[in-house]
């Protein structure tokens, strides 16, 4: 089942004036992993970003099990099942200055999940939260505190976590172990695998041809 259905997708470049992405067209199928293999700056996170909505395609349809989402406002996007770990956890991923609660709860603190009577109910937040702390195995003092202040290895792992309890369709994964330790990096891609496993459909980019070579169904 074809889960990401993307066709002559034309992004223009960030950085000079031909266009990052030109005509590409992929699938990412249900259970699959695909990975995009390639150097930085070759246009994987242009195409990263018109697949999210932070960026607006030129020309191209992007089809999410069956429906056109390429004029889609991220919201939408994300609500059509997409998940989004992006290449800087500090810069895009997190609000650095906010609490692990605040950064946890960002996808889903406007629906009834986490509220009572209408409003944010501060014990479920902490419960939902530790929840995910404690299953990426995330090494913190309490749920209140900066994400500024865990190691890079800790603050990827909360917005792996809080992106895969998601439960999305489609993951989008850019550079999800780059500078992290090694023991970060082999949690993740086993909570990748086992992504794949459960039938989710995942697209990586990775720069570590032993990552790419090491997960993936499909080598783009």
């Amino acid at each position: 089942e074809v889960v990401l259905d993307i066709k002559d997708m034309v992004v223009a470049s960030k950085h000079h004036k031909n266009n990052a992405v030109n005509g590409v067209s992929l699938q990412v199928h249900r259970g699959e992993i695909v990975c995009i293999a390639g150097i930085d700056g070759n246009g994987q996170s242009e195409l990263v970003e018109a697949i999210v909505g932070t960026l607006k395609q030129q020309q191209g349809t992007i089809t999410m099990n069956g429906k056109d989402i390429s004029n889609a406002p991220v919201l939408a996007r994300q609500e059509a099942g997409i998940s989004h770990v992006s290449e800087d956890r500090m810069k895009f991923g997190t609000a650095p200055k906010l609490s692990l609660e605040d950064n946890a709860i960002s996808k889903v603190y406007y629906t009834d999940k986490l509220k009572t009577h209408g409003l944010l109910d501060s014990k479920k937040i902490s419960e939902f939260t530790n929840r995910i702390l404690k299953e990426f195995l995330v090494k913190y003092d309490n749920s209140k505190q900066s994400i500024a202040e865990l190691s890079g290895g800790n603050v990827q792992k909360v917005v792996v976590g809080r992106e895969f309890d998601y439960e999305p369709d489609l993951l989008i994964m850019n550079q999800p172990t780059r500078g992290i330790d090694v023991g970060a990096i082999e949690f993740i891609r086993k909570k990748i695998v086992d992504m794949r496993s459960r039938k989710k459909a995942i697209l990586l980019v990775s720069a570590d041809l032993s990552e790419i070579l090491s997960l993936s169904d499909t080598i783009l």
